[in-house]
């Protein structure tokens, strides 16, 4: 075990879905959490705290971490128009044994980088969304 999670973050991430998850990590098993975005630039949760990531997709190396999380978003409209997180979890279709874990509306994003395709999940998305997104399947 490396003892390190990657935690992507994005504009309205929910921070609530994976503060106790970080805080299970730490004190059980000594296993610290980084914060990954697309640039090294304040990223504001939805309950309108910031926080500053550690890297950048850029210079994530899965080598380094034992799995990555995705949080939930409550507006997912800038996320998800955001290439550069496309492209970093497009990153890991080459890479099926690498742990990605995503919560709430955080497979959507698996889901538009094409990482979904085939396999069962779970997710809490409205059906309007759905129709509006075509490559929730």
């Amino acid at each position: 075990m490396k003892k390190r999670i990657a935690l992507l973050v994005y504009p309205d991430f929910s921070l609530q879905e994976v503060s106790n998850l970080m805080y299970l990590f730490r004190w059980n098993y000594e296993t610290m959490t980084d914060v990954i975005y697309t640039d090294i630039e304040p990223v504001t949760s939805e309950e309108g705290i910031s926080v500053l990531p550690q890297k950048t997709c850029d210079e994530f190396c899965s080598e380094d971490y034992d799995c990555l999380i995705l949080p939930g978003c409550s507006d997912t409209r800038q996320a998800i128009r955001n290439k550069k997180i496309t492209s970093f979890l497009q990153s890991f279709r080459e890479k099926s044994d690498f742990p990605i874990g995503a919560i709430c509306a955080g497979p959507m994003f698996l889901a538009q980088a094409g990482l979904l395709k085939g396999r069962k999940y779970t997710d809490s998305l409205y059906v309007e969304m759905r129709e509006l997104f075509s490559f929730i399947v």
